[in-house]
């Protein structure tokens, strides 16, 4: 478990640092990613379904 100190401030000044309090912070377990393209793993011509759906994605971003 990771400890970590936080400085809680009352006002607009600054507070000492005898002021401040001990906080527990859980750690953040996440779930596992589902590859959804493994079956096409080493077949270089699956790429080629999805493209357009790139060269879409690439061009909204470059507007932006």
């Amino acid at each position: 478990m990771l400890t970590v100190f936080l400085r809680l401030e009352t006002s607009d000044t600054m507070v000492d640092d005898h002021d401040m309090e001990e906080v527990e912070i859980e750690d953040i377990f996440e779930e596992p990613v589902i590859d959804i393209d493994a079956c096409d793993e080493g077949n270089q011509l699956a790429v080629v379904e999805y493209l357009e759906d790139f060269y879409a994605n690439y061009t909204k971003m470059e507007v932006l």
